[in-house]
């Protein structure tokens, strides 16, 4: 069967069977027109659809007539030690820690040995960079931590997750010393303790990425 496809100001011929995919037409559109399948949104009826959806499914019916809504390329450019790298193809919903693995997929630098650093402000693991106020045309740099350091998260009084990056021979004090830079909490006012015991300032870090309460 063949149906239609509007972009803009020009319409598409499409060909395709019953059983055939959205993103089967998305690739026509793609072959014919050259615009990625990831800036096409393909709306039938005021109802966007899935990929993995079929033309049966969607009740699409002969010579009818589909929209094409343009979706914006998303990427993120980031500083490396090994120069500017870029990540296509991203999400606004995508979360600092996918985009790490990625980093780590590209440029073999293991995730927990990245910083990822907007506006001289570190980014948080579990929210996306466009929950911290990055821009799309912001630029990231990428600090790699020394071999040894490893992400520990303290829980505050009100609940609040604080994630620091420590080497295993940073005492307790030092991490204070980084919660109150992180927090503006004095380090006098602090008492962090892990499996119900208190922790002594001179002792060092030796669990790894546990969580302690202060």
């Amino acid at each position: 069967m063949e149906f239609y496809v509007k972009l803009n100001n020009f319409t598409v011929r499409i060909d395709v069977e019953q059983d055939d995919t959205i993103l089967s037409v998305k690739l026509q559109i793609q072959e014919k027109q050259g615009i990625s399948v990831y800036q096409q949104r393909l709306v039938y009826a005021g109802e966007e659809l899935d990929d993995d959806r079929t033309i049966q499914d969607c009740h699409i019916a002969r010579e009818s007539l589909m929209h094409m809504v343009f979706r914006p390329v998303l990427f993120y450019s980031i500083d490396t030690p090994q120069g500017t790298i870029q990540l296509e193809q991203c999400e606004y919903s995508d979360q600092v820690d996918y985009l790490k693995k990625r980093i780590e997929d590209q440029t073999g630098i293991p995730m927990d040995q990245q910083q990822l650093i907007c506006n001289g402000k570190e980014l948080k693991d579990n929210k996306s960079p466009k929950e911290q106020n990055v821009k799309w045309n912001d630029i990231l740099q990428l600090s790699v931590l020394p071999v040894g350091f490893i992400p520990i998260y303290v829980k505050s009084a009100i609940r609040k997750i604080i994630q620091l990056k420590v080497n295993l021979s940073d005492t307790i004090q030092r991490v204070k010393q980084k919660i109150e830079e992180s927090e503006r909490i004095p380090k006098e006012q602090q008492q962090l303790s892990f499996a119900g015991n208190q922790l002594k300032d001179m002792k060092t870090i030796r669990l790894k990425k546990q969580c302690a309460e202060k």
